[in-house]
């Protein structure tokens, strides 16, 4: 729980469920900043999706950009407590890494309403799911691994 420490309320609630000692703190935390994200995304998927009529691969473009700025601001100050000034260079990353989850999103979109013809929202919600484990892994091990983000790199990144 050292983790959590910045977190004493949250954490007290959370460690009151008898499977929260089953679950990295980073993990638990990830997916509550993940699900401010996903609230802000499902709300604006369905009102640019379901009420104003958008594609529903426009409308998870723009829910993507504001998720992305969310979970990263929330991921980075609060949940890792990441003290790297290269906060261009993090967000690239992060974003990045984001893309591909997008783009798994993208593919299990389609299969979902073209071919399952599951509603729009059910299919978000069990893509939502899915991502949100690629997500995690990925933005642990890289974005915020200090090794990988605080260090001089090859890649060409701001």
């Amino acid at each position: 729980m050292a983790n959590a420490r910045h977190h004493p309320y949250l954490e007290y609630l959370l460690i009151k469920l008898p499977w929260f000692e089953k679950f990295p703190t980073h993990f638990i935390f990830f997916a509550f900043f993940g699900g401010i994200a996903t609230a802000v995304d499902w709300s604006v998927f369905y009102v640019t999706h379901l009420r104003l009529g958008w594609h529903y691969l426009q409308s998870v473009t723009l829910t993507f950009i504001l998720g992305t700025l969310i979970s990263f601001s929330g991921n980075k100050y609060l949940n890792f407590q990441d003290s790297s000034k290269k906060i261009i260079r993090q967000y690239v990353i992060f974003a990045s890494l984001a893309a591909v989850g997008l783009l798994i999103t993208y593919g299990l979109l389609t299969i979902f309403i073209e071919y399952l013809h599951l509603h729009a929202m059910v299919a978000r919600a069990i893509s939502t799911f899915i991502v949100l484990f690629y997500n995690y892994f990925s933005q642990k091990h890289i974005t915020f691994n200090k090794r990988f983000t605080h260090n001089p790199s090859p890649l060409p990144l701001p």
